[in-house]
């Protein structure tokens, strides 16, 4: 770690950085005709006559590539290591 930065920024950076590579690896299995993450498993499960009516006439895949709209990621840092996490950033932009 270069910068001075709060536990809180860190966490921020982590989600974003999370979010961006579920995202890449989602269009990149869908590129491939892949449902990675099983959402049209979910969409079976939770709202069949949905998916019955998505799914008419598709031979594979009921996804498209919008069907990955939201990506909620939590960090918690739970051990640092060695380095000292600060209450509040003391940076200077």
């Amino acid at each position: 770690m270069h910068a001075d930065l709060s536990e809180q920024e860190i966490s921020q950076l982590a989600s974003k950085e999370i979010e961006k590579q579920i995202r890449d690896t989602y269009q990149t299995a869908f590129n491939k005709g892949v449902d990675l993450y099983n959402l049209g498993e979910s969409l079976y499960r939770k709202h069949p006559k949905q998916w019955q009516h998505i799914a008419k006439g598709k031979k594979q895949l009921v996804i498209n590539k919008d069907s990955l709209r939201h990506v909620n990621v939590e960090v918690n840092i739970l051990y640092s290591g060695r380095i000292k996490l600060h209450e509040h950033s003391k940076s200077t932009k």
